[in-house]
């Protein structure tokens, strides 16, 4: 993905997706940047990574230090780039629907003669974006990955198409994961779960893998928060938050008066339909991404307010 003015007198878009050059992951240590490692696969662009974690190796160095064996990501893998054109309101080159999958990417770090990726594949075949991890699992191989989806395409062909959301997403990374390496799930265009959005809503096993929230008809989600239970037993015991907007409020020319309203909704996370509670909003909030929950002991434990910026006084004139 490149962002180039000189693009355009190449006949593209100032923003280009060249889907025929290779995609590179370079992997450092965060304080030594020079040893950088780059691997290389099919071309894909990534907005959104999950959550990376590392696999320590089964052996102790001499040094009595844990080697890190390999490094884990998940991240939501795009194969064009029409998601940007459409926020950008550039007619895309390609006409076809821009949706992203939830990516498995496993890179080797023990042999130092090669780069290799050894697992690369798609987890689940639904469109899956805006990937919310607890902060506590970030960096741990997390469990649980909850996202956006949607029973139709994410973002639309056509430029100006916003990105509706209808469905939310619990993913179980690490069943699937294990699932894909017992299958021998190798190919770049391998999928672990071939299933799309209505039957994964259809399935009554509690066990399932992947469980979604559906919004009623004509109502739009947000890219929601999960917050934790206060006496969780386990990751995935809690609740998300998300905004959800009743598109019927709009008026036919898809504007919103000033007695529209947003609501917010808690879903329990465990078994991602109970609506919990909804909290009737004063007005609409438009749609948006990204937010944070703070707990009130976090927002106890805040260090008071200091002014850091102050006037420069002047010094007294002499005669």
């Amino acid at each position: 993905m490149t962002l180039d003015p000189t693009n355009m007198l190449r006949g593209r878009p100032i923003i280009h997706y060249d889907r025929n050059s290779p995609s590179r992951f370079g992997i450092f240590p965060r304080r030594n940047p020079e040893q950088v490692r780059w691997f290389e696969t099919e071309p894909c662009f990534i907005f959104h990574t999950a959550s990376t974690w590392d696999e320590p190796a089964s052996k102790i160095n001499e040094d009595c230090k844990v080697e890190v064996e390999a490094v884990s990501m998940v991240a939501c893998r795009y194969t064009n780039g029409n998601m940007l054109y459409s926020m950008g309101a550039i007619k895309p080159i390609e006409k076809e629907n821009c949706d992203s999958q939830i990516y498995y990417y496993r890179f080797l770090l023990s042999d130092t003669k090669k780069n290799m990726i050894t697992q690369q594949m798609a987890l689940s075949a639904i469109p899956f974006e805006m990937p919310i991890v607890p902060a506590i699992y970030a960096n741990t191989g997390p469990k649980f990955i909850y996202g956006c989806s949607s029973r139709d395409a994410i973002f639309g062909a056509e430029t100006g198409e916003p990105m509706k959301v209808d469905c939310l997403v619990k993913i179980d990374v690490q069943t699937l994961i294990s699932r894909g390496i017992d299958e021998d799930t190798q190919s770049i265009d391998g999928c672990v779960d071939k299933r799309n959005i209505q039957e994964i809503i259809s399935s009554e096993d509690p066990e399932d893998p992947i469980k979604i929230f559906q919004a009623p008809q004509g109502w739009y989600a947000q890219e929601p928060q999960f917050v934790p239970r206060e006496d969780a037993k386990e990751e995935g015991d809690g609740y998300l938050l998300t905004l959800m907007f009743d598109k019927s409020q709009l008026d036919a020319d898809g504007h919103a008066s000033e007695n529209t309203r947003s609501e917010l909704w808690i879903i329990d996370a465990r078994d991602m339909r109970t609506v919990v509670a909804k909290i009737f909003l004063p007005q609409r909030v438009p749609y948006g991404f990204h937010g944070h929950w703070f707990s009130r002991e976090e927002i106890d434990k805040q260090r008071p307010y200091v002014r850091l910026r102050t006037e420069k006084k002047e010094e007294p004139k002499g005669e």
